[in-house]
């Protein structure tokens, strides 16, 4: 399932209340738009098969995967 991108809710400064309470809204407003919008990304996945064994997992170009046993 392929999660599509989304940009984060805008986010409107509080005007009133204490500076720490108007700190702590921002930091909050930070963090979710963090979590909503990175993506891991990663070149090559291992993985290890029930028998011990370590593979390698790539993508090409043309989005054609291809595996190769890692041996060290």
């Amino acid at each position: 399932m392929v999660k599509r991108y989304r940009p984060a809710a805008p986010f409107i400064a509080p005007l009133s209340g204490d500076v720490d309470q108007r700190l702590a809204q921002l930091a909050q407003a930070i963090s979710r738009k963090a979590d909503e919008t990175s993506v891991p990304t990663y070149a090559r996945v291992i993985l290890v098969a029930p028998g011990g064994s370590r593979w390698s997992l790539v993508v090409n170009d043309s989005g054609v995967l291809a595996t190769e046993q890692v041996t060290n």
